[in-house]
């Protein structure tokens, strides 16, 4: 069984692969990581290889160091300089966050190219990639939750809001003040969305298949005006280590 771990600034990803087929998958928060989680998730006698994306420098040391150790593999660690199957078309191909690279990676893989690919997380981004899978850049915009714990930490008065508490069958003028940031940060991350995409596609000429994929994906998918969405799937990054590790191998 294949360990594909996704490091992310919120949260961690872990996803078992029997073969092709995501088996398991279980979250947690980045902050709070411990060699015992991986203790009490992992069966080692099933786990017989891995692959790990970080853009956590610290904590991604410490999770291959445990998978050394507690399970005696040494993982494969994606980079710009790993070298699998995409030219990363871009200035400095180092400073690219590497769960970038991945979604670009199986979009061309799994689905069609060109595309673009939109990771709700802590950050939004947009990874695109050429008519010949080739990942030539994207767009980056402060994430759901980002925009809201700056509000709350940058006012005296505006409240710490989670974005699950928004009703997508609500007006968009509030009288409320948590609803009505909610409304802003939601509905108005969903229209960057749709302008930039349709930014995108006319920089590009042409009309490239459109992934969500993140933790906010789906409430921002139905937040939406028009379907920009051809695509909606979560685990699109494991995907793409599962894929990216079967390239190596």
């Amino acid at each position: 069984m294949l360990l594909a771990v996704d490091i992310g600034n919120t949260n961690i990803s872990l996803g078992f692969f029997e073969k092709n087929k995501l088996e398991y998958k279980f979250v947690i928060p980045t902050l709070e990581y411990h060699k015992e989680i991986l203790l009490e998730n992992i069966n080692a006698k099933n786990v017989k290889s891995c692959i790990i994306s970080s853009v956590v420098n610290d904590i991604g040391e410490n999770v291959e160091n445990d998978i050394k150790n507690l399970l005696n593999i040494t993982p494969i660690i994606v980079s710009s300089k790993l070298g699998f199957d995409m030219k990363i078309k871009t200035e400095y191909p180092e400073k690219i966050g590497t769960d970038r690279l991945v979604n670009a990676y199986i979009a061309g893989k799994k689905y069609s190219k060109p595309a673009i690919v939109v990771d709700m997380g802590t950050a939004t981004t947009f990874d695109i990639i050429d008519s010949n899978g080739d990942f030539i850049g994207g767009v980056i915009l402060p994430g759901i939750n980002t925009q809201l714990k700056s509000l709350n930490k940058s006012t005296s008065k505006l409240p710490d809001i989670m974005p699950n508490d928004f009703d997508k069958k609500s007006t968009t003028i509030n009288t409320e003040t948590s609803k009505a940031i909610l409304s802003g940060v939601i509905r108005g991350h969903a229209y960057a969305i749709e302008g930039l995409i349709d930014d995108c596609k006319r920089e590009l000429n042409t009309n490239p298949l459109v992934i969500a994929t993140g933790g906010f994906a789906k409430l921002v998918s139905e937040s939406l005006k028009y379907h920009k969405f051809d695509i909606i799937n979560s685990d699109l990054t494991l995907y793409g280590l599962q894929a990216i590790y079967e390239q190596k191998n």
